[in-house]
């Protein structure tokens, strides 16, 4: 069966048949459908993805001589430890990446 995309302009839009399927394939593993299964808060999400969570930021500091340098440091949200990746008077995006 070809599915064509319905007009506005179309007298007769095709009806879309149903589709029972994916109640079908959560129903043989057992799962209940969406708005019955237990949330998440996101405070749970983040704790159980803190592994693999990194953030990181560009710092802006003026030294003693009054020179402009940029800091880009990463944390690691599993450890809280920060690492400094460098630091520039002029970044681009050649030395971000």
């Amino acid at each position: 069966m070809i599915t064509r995309w319905p007009s506005p302009y179309d007298p007769d839009p095709p009806t879309p048949e149903p589709c029972g399927r994916p109640r079908q394939i959560l129903k043989q593993e057992g799962l209940d459908p969406a708005p019955q299964r237990a949330s998440t808060t996101w405070a749970d999400f983040l704790r159980s993805q803190a592994d693999a969570l990194l953030a990181c930021d560009f710092i802006e500091i003026i030294t003693l001589n009054g020179q402009r340098q940029y800091i880009l440091a990463v944390i690691e949200h599993a450890t809280r430890r920060i690492r400094v990746l460098g630091t520039t008077a002029h970044p681009t995006a050649g030395w971000v990446v």
